[in-house]
């Protein structure tokens, strides 16, 4: 099963639902993982389309485009990395090392 973690920061107008779920205003930590809501794949989708600056036709009547306009932003969206593996121990040889 898919997981990535995330925080994601909804601006102030109450919050925000996508990815399967409610996100309130502020900053939340979550982990997503693929489940009935959806993949982690689509969820990230949901989620990113909310960042704004999005490129939208501007339609006339819905016959004609009559120019363009960006998204607005509702959220940002910081994905973490991978927890950092802990450094290799180095265990003690089990040979001595006695001089001859």
């Amino acid at each position: 099963m898919a997981s990535v973690k995330v925080i994601v920061d909804v601006f102030p107008h109450g919050g925000y639902w996508a990815a399967g779920r409610f996100w309130p205003s502020g900053k939340t930590e979550a982990l997503l993982e693929d489940d009935a809501a959806g993949s982690v794949e689509q969820k990230l989708v949901q989620l990113r389309h909310a960042t704004g600056g999005e490129l939208l036709p501007m339609v006339d009547q819905g016959v004609e485009t009559i120019g363009q306009r960006r998204s607005p932003q509702l959220l940002s969206l910081t994905i973490l990395p991978d927890a950092v593996a802990a450094p290799p121990q180095i265990e003690p040889s089990n040979e001595s090392t006695e001089e001859a």
